[in-house]
């Protein structure tokens, strides 16, 4: 599920991703989260409740858009009991209320039976 989370005002937003359903392990996970950027917007950094150990998180940003990445990390799994976990975009829209609808996300997860899921869309 991708939800928007407006802050205590219009000019700040966390954008979350649930994963909630985990079947088996994960063996393999990327995400990406693009956030149209607005003029004077700025990146708060990407947030996740699973462990740093076990998936990196980076985000970067140019005039237009502020993009968060997630990837799990090479050789590791992400134990089946840590589900529900969520990843999230945190963006300071520095005095600018700004609509989702143009933020995008896809999601990618593998597990250990083999399972694939591809999750995308927008906010």
């Amino acid at each position: 599920m991708a939800t928007s989370f407006p802050g205590a005002n219009s000019w700040y937003i966390a954008e979350r991703i649930d994963i909630s359903s985990c079947t088996s392990d994960i063996v393999n996970f990327s995400a990406v989260i693009v956030v149209q950027r607005t003029v004077g917007g700025s990146d708060q950094g990407p947030d996740m409740s699973v462990s740093t150990s076990l998936v990196t998180q980076t985000s970067t940003q140019n005039s237009t858009q502020i993009i968060y990445t997630w990837n799990i990390i090479s050789g590791r799994t992400i134990p089946a009991n840590n589900c529900p976990f969520y990843i999230a975009a945190k963006v300071n829209l520095v005095g600018t209320a700004q609509p989702t609808s143009g933020d995008t996300y896809e999601v990618w997860i593998v597990t250990t039976n083999g399972t694939t899921t591809t999750l995308s869309g927008h906010f």
